[in-house]
């Protein structure tokens, strides 16, 4: 009998290798159900880069000032624990990995928690069809504008018009203001994230970021603002305008 050829193993990319590390990493961290290992490493991850680069833009004048709730998803994760390390490093490889501004936590997501409790599960735009939606939003036609979703879940259509434009223009979002919105807090804070996170490790900084957690029906007029980012520049020249409008009132 003729010994079988053994099968060769399918090569992985890279892409693959890194979406990998970072599902096993947040496999890994303690929790009752996914959902909860998902917000645990959305609470580190959040809260280590906002106060990271609310450091350098105090101490070295880096070119992003962000803010962020960070009671939003809770106090319990301060950064100690065991998973923390292989969970922030797995992250940022990702990112470093895939393209600017691709959407992979929304896929993550959908894999990781929407396979636990039905309770829990939420489905996200697929990124294929959020990239082929973005030949129906507008061009920006001048140097300051601004696009929002306010039903953002992971901010899936949001990062694939931001793809599309660095892609065109990396410079192209110094002008932008970015608003999202969604009413679970665990999706603002992944869109927050997802938006932070690729500003910071491509050095692609968005002029402006809002992202508010509210019920875009019940509390339509209502400010529920969770994060914020400003580029140095619109930094500065807020606080000026702030200065200024104090004087006036003296």
């Amino acid at each position: 009998m003729n010994k079988r050829t053994p099968k060769k193993a399918k090569p992985t990319s890279r892409r693959n290798n890194a979406y990998q590390r970072l599902l096993k990493a947040i496999q890994a961290i303690p929790g009752e159900s996914p959902r909860e290992k998902m917000r645990k490493f959305t609470a580190l991850a959040l809260k280590v880069l906002v106060l990271k680069q609310a450091e350098l833009a105090v101490g070295r004048g880096g070119p992003l000032a962000p803010w962020c709730d960070l009671t939003l998803l809770g106090t319990d994760v301060d950064g100690t624990e065991d998973w923390c390390l292989e969970a922030g490093q797995a992250y940022g490889g990702a990112v470093e990995t895939f393209e600017p501004f691709e959407c992979i936590l929304g896929q993550l997501f959908g894999e990781f928690v929407g396979n636990g409790n039905k309770n829990d599960a939420q489905y996200f735009t697929p990124w294929d069809f959020a990239r082929a939606l973005t030949a129906f939003a507008p061009t920006p036609q001048k140097d300051k504008w601004s696009m929002g979703d306010p039903t953002c879940g992971a901010g899936t259509l949001l990062l694939a018009k931001l793809h599309e434009l660095v892609r065109n223009d990396p410079k192209a979002l110094l002008g932008l203001t970015v608003k999202a919105n969604d009413r679970d807090p665990l999706c603002s804070a992944i869109t927050a994230l997802q938006l932070l996170s690729n500003q910071v490790i491509w050095r692609m900084p968005i002029g402006s970021v809002v992202v508010e957690c509210k019920d875009i029906i019940t509390q339509y007029l209502e400010t529920r603002v969770v994060f914020w980012s400003l580029t140095r520049d619109r930094f500065i020249a807020m606080g000026e305008e702030i200065r200024l409008e104090n004087a006036s009132r003296r």
